[in-house]
């Protein structure tokens, strides 16, 4: 009889705490971030050959000019967000001579069109100085991810016209912020 309330109660416990890890583990992150050199190129990026990447960070090869546009996939089921950051050098700040754009993006899963969810942009910037900027997304309640409808992605376009700025990302961060 010991033996059956002890085995019992050792089931139970186990059942409890498989229970609790496996509701740890479909709990959806509310973070996601990526080193800009972890992105991928466009193909027209790639064929320009304007860009070139050290130690996580992106910029254009020496006097390259255009347009240099990388694809991050958020590659796990972020549940919301209301702030997106990103660390990057626009060396003219709200002038045109170069830029930073950060978009968090979605695709619906049926038909294939992309929307912009919210986006960063260096030029209402005025600062020309390496930093970590961000963008509130939503609110505080944030933007809430549809996994089952959409795949979502943070598109980066770094531009210039000017062969010396020395314009460049380096990361890019998702996350709820306190409001």
């Amino acid at each position: 009889m010991r033996n059956r309330k002890a085995a019992a109660l050792l089931s139970g416990t186990i059942a409890f705490v498989l229970n609790i890890a496996a509701g740890a583990a479909v709990a959806a992150p509310s973070d996601w971030s990526s080193v800009a050199a972890g992105c991928v190129p466009t193909g027209q990026t790639t064929q320009m050959a304007v860009h070139s990447t050290t130690a996580g960070r992106v910029s254009f090869n020496s006097s390259a000019t255009g347009s240099i546009v990388l694809n991050c996939p958020i590659t796990h089921a972020v549940a919301s967000s209301n702030h997106m950051a990103a660390l990057y050098a626009d060396p003219d700040g709200t002038g045109s001579g170069s830029q930073v754009q950060v978009s968090l993006r979605r695709m619906s899963q049926t038909t294939g069109s992309v929307t912009t969810v919210a986006t960063l942009n260096s030029n209402t910037i005025a600062s020309t100085t390496l930093g970590r900027r961000s963008v509130n997304i939503g609110g505080c309640e944030g933007h809430v991810f549809d996994h089952n409808q959409y795949y979502y992605f943070v598109q980066i376009t770094l531009s210039r016209t000017v062969g010396t700025s020395a314009v460049a990302v380096y990361g890019v961060h998702l996350r709820n912020a306190i409001c």
